[in-house]
């Protein structure tokens, strides 16, 4: 199965409607799929790229939500989580998703996620071989 890395996390991708998606299991994060695969299927978080490119404060949907931390948000045990699936530091630039279906926030280096939509939207672009 095709995979897409961030750090020592393995991403497993699906074949999707317009090319490859994440699969949205096991370990990838419940946010971290909604948020990629919303966007690179045309149907959500439209201004999401120039969000990531710019380093603006938010991009929201009615289901998901990519924003920069909040006050009452546990950055301690975001970046923890972050660290032990990815091996890889957080740092200070960073986006905390979130789902209207999912308790639980992701948080994500800027880059990282920016590096996703690029890999992902690359895929798109280019036939399937078999």
């Amino acid at each position: 199965m095709d995979s897409l890395n961030l750090g020592q996390l393995a991403l497993p991708l699906a074949p999707g409607p317009g090319g490859p998606m994440l699969s949205g299991q096991p370990p990838c994060p419940v946010p971290l799929s909604a948020v990629i695969n919303g966007y690179c299927g045309g149907g959500m978080l439209k201004d999401l790229r120039k969000v990531l490119e710019t380093g603006a404060r938010a991009a929201i949907d009615q289901a998901v939500t990519v924003a920069r931390p909040y006050p009452e948000d546990d950055l301690e045990s975001l970046e923890a989580h972050w660290r032990s699936l990815t091996g890889l530091p957080a740092g200070d630039d960073v986006y905390v998703l979130r789902t209207c279906w999912e308790r639980k926030p992701f948080l994500v280096p800027r880059l990282a996620l920016l590096s996703l939509l690029n890999q992902l939207e690359g895929r798109h672009d280019k036939p399937e071989s078999s």
